[in-house]
């Protein structure tokens, strides 16, 4: 799945992917359009043929505006739709009527998701996910196979979207919520650019207020990011950080995908609290991605120690130093995730960190031999994630 070499060239990693979701720009060429027709109450439980029909000829208007309209109509009518389907006062009847006439096999809106022009596709993604039907999920999907970083980052937001607001539904938003969860799992075990695969990991944990959802949330992410994690360990570390690419994008960017996940993991780890039943596989699962985000800082805080100020013979290679400062958050939120997740295994109390220090002593004074031995306390042929419960592979988590 992680390819270094070959068809890196598929998808293309677009600076500012995040900034585009939230308001691309292209040239759209204005196209005459009808006049909005009016709605239905939103709130109603039931609704008539006739009203039906006025639900649909909305929706025609609205992938109207988006499809053909100029920039400003195109984010005008995003902004009547979300009025449209404002979650605090729409029904889930209008909800689901509205997602009949536009996310259906034939529905107008549907093309749209992946429309030639980003400015399209983000918008009408959008609207896909504040509609948070069940259909949603399966219409969104399509979007993470476009070849655009920006428009799978896109689809992210909108199963954002559809997960904070079928969320609050309790038990009725059950389904939609398990449906977004494994339509973004799955994304995620394919995504091959660090920038989408962030959106999508923030998607996952997007409702951290309720405890269940987001657990649920956190569980299919921490399971797909090992997943994706085993499959990049082949790649060895010179040729992360020299040629830069990890199916396009460079090691710092899957090392910042790992910390959106730790750090709220972190959190919740914290929370809970030492007598907490957290699910085992989950806290394996971030244990893992924890040990192996320490033993990625380790390996290019020492190769680039090796190679020197000059990169060896790339100028572009940062500093050993000034890559250790900038992970220096990262290691400390990995390794007090550790912590928490080994006193709550083992009922005891959070224990003092060790690979932190080192690191500020790498950073300091250069000292590589303390930084390699506090990461090996975790992840060493006798370390903490190899011994049971654990009982991870060790030759995983050797230097590259």
């Amino acid at each position: 799945m992680f390819d270094t070499k070959v068809g890196v060239g598929r998808r293309r990693l677009h600076s500012g992917v995040l900034a585009g979701v939230a308001g691309a720009s292209l040239l759209i060429l204005s196209a005459p359009a009808f006049a909005q027709p009016s709605l239905p109450p939103i709130d109603e439980t039931s609704y008539t043929a006739s009203q039906q029909r006025q639900i649909a000829d909305y929706v025609a208007w609205l992938a109207e505006e988006i499809g053909e309209g100029d920039p400003d109509a195109v984010e005008a009518a995003r902004e009547e739709a979300a009025d449209a389907l404002d979650p605090g006062r729409v029904s889930a009847r209008f909800r689901s009527t509205f997602a009949a006439a536009a996310l259906g096999s034939d529905g107008p809106l549907t093309p749209l998701l992946v429309a030639e022009h980003d400015h399209r596709a983000i918008n009408a993604l959008l609207v896909a996910g504040m509609v948070a039907d069940r259909r949603t999920p399966r219409a969104v999907a399509e979007a993470f196979e476009d070849d655009r970083p920006a428009i799978r980052a896109a689809a992210a937001a909108a199963l954002r979207l559809t997960l904070t607001r079928a969320a609050s539904e309790s038990a009725a938003g059950g389904p939609i919520v398990e449906s977004a969860y494994e339509t973004l799992r799955s994304a995620l075990l394919e995504e091959p650019e660090a920038g989408p695969a962030k959106a999508i990991v923030g998607a996952m944990l997007s409702v951290p207020g309720q405890q269940a959802t987001f657990d649920a949330g956190l569980r299919r992410a921490a399971a797909a990011l090992r997943e994706r994690t085993i499959e990049l360990r082949d790649v060895p570390t010179d040729e992360l950080l020299e040629t830069g690419e990890i199916a396009a994008e460079p090691l710092t960017g899957w090392l910042a995908v790992h910390g959106a996940l730790l750090a709220q993991a972190n959190r919740r780890v914290l929370n809970a609290g030492a007598d907490a039943d957290l699910n085992r596989q989950m806290l394996a699962d971030l244990a893992f991605i924890s040990g192996m985000t320490l033993a990625y800082v380790r390996d290019a805080a020492l190769y680039l120690d090796e190679v020197g100020p000059s990169g060896g013979e790339l100028s572009d290679l940062p500093d050993a130093t000034e890559f250790a400062e900038s992970h220096r958050q990262l290691v400390g939120v990995s390794e007090q995730l550790l912590l928490s997740i080994q006193a709550q295994i083992f009922r005891q109390p959070i224990g003092r960190p060790r690979v932190l220090p080192a690191l500020t002593d790498f950073i300091d004074e250069g000292d590589a031999d303390a930084l390699e031995e506090a990461v090996a306390v975790w992840v060493g042929r006798r370390g903490v994630l190899i011994d049971a419960p654990f009982s991870f592979d060790a030759s995983l988590f050797s230097p590259r």
